[in-house]
């Protein structure tokens, strides 16, 4: 199979194959797009991206679908931290209670908040934690309405669970790059996999025998260790205005290994046995997948070479 072929195997798929598909470096390797630009290699360990193609164009059913999917997903995450009535039935009880909705629209004193049988405007009440969110977030309330508006006393995230899996895999490395172009390289032994990341975001299943990790790579515009873990407490990254896909890489629904950010700030963060890493176009990242520790080295830069005068 000539370079032309294997390119049009992998565009076929929505897929970007890396140099050594295209090389003849990767023999090992199973050509198989429908996991990714590697499939199983001579070590056992399996890369898989995942596919989320983007639409052309959207009608007004893929939106409503879209975020009722999200609402129905993180909703049902939250039932299992709290007891909850709708807003339909909150406007009427005088006592304490808990929701969740999505937020629909900002006021001036709070925003909309919404569920399936109704919306209430939502009073900030002075909550910190409220002054950083985005329209179509979800979360849950915990409360009282007066007057037809619910009065906060407490944010309820999805967040991560304490008692996730947590991924590792013995005698792994990987190293993570955005010099010129975000990359992704997986070293094992005498192997070496190359991953280029061509979309944002990018989730990467890694597998070998019964071990698995998940990473999310994530291209951003420099968001703070504080915004990262904002993220994983929502469980949501930032969303496109409009969206242009009708299924939501955004969301974080599966829970992710290694959270990475492909951005210009270097710094590392643990949030609940994910870590965070901010890797930069000056500098690499290298992971040790057993025991998680991670190193960063400066990228050398040549110096341009002065033109003869």
């Amino acid at each position: 199979m000539d370079k032309r072929d294997i390119v049009k195997k992998f565009y076929e798929k929505g897929v970007l194959p890396s140099p050594e598909d295209l090389s003849g470096e990767a023999p090992d390797r199973t050509l198989n797009p429908e996991k990714g630009p590697a499939g199983t290699d001579k070590e056992g360990v399996s890369v898989s991206l995942r596919k989320h193609e983007m639409a052309k164009k959207l009608s007004t059913q893929d939106f409503i679908d879209y975020y009722n999917n999200k609402y129905e997903k993180i909703k049902n995450m939250l039932l299992k931290k709290m007891d909850v009535v709708s807003i339909t039935n909150a406007k009427t009880d005088p006592s304490p209670c808990s929701i969740i909705g999505i937020v629909k629209n900002m006021t001036q004193a709070g925003f909309i908040f919404e569920d399936t049988t109704g919306e209430l405007e939502i009073i900030r009440s002075g909550i910190k934690e409220l002054e950083k969110i985005n329209i179509d977030d979800v979360f849950g309330l915990k409360g009282f309405v007066r007057e037809n508006r619910f009065f906060p006393k407490e944010v309820v995230w999805p967040d991560i669970p304490l008692n996730h899996r947590i991924g590792r895999i013995k005698g792994m490395n990987i190293t993570l790059s955005n010099r010129e172009n975000p990359e992704l390289v997986i070293s094992e032994s005498q192997t070496k996999n190359t991953i280029q990341i061509g979309r944002s975001p990018e989730w990467i299943d890694i597998t070998k025998g019964r071990d698995k990790v998940i990473i999310l790579a994530f291209k951003s515009d420099n968001i703070t260790k504080d915004d990262a873990l904002f993220c994983l407490r929502k469980r949501s990254l930032p969303e496109p205005n409009p969206i242009k896909t009708t299924k939501n890489p955004y969301m974080i629904e599966e829970i992710p290994d290694i959270f990475w950010l492909i951005q210009d700030d270097e710094w590392l963060e643990t949030h609940k046995g994910i870590t965070i890493i901010s890797c930069g176009s000056k500098s690499l990242a290298k992971l040790d997948m057993e025991t998680r520790v991670v190193e960063f080295e400066k990228v050398q830069i040549p110096k341009p070479i002065p033109s003869a005068s």
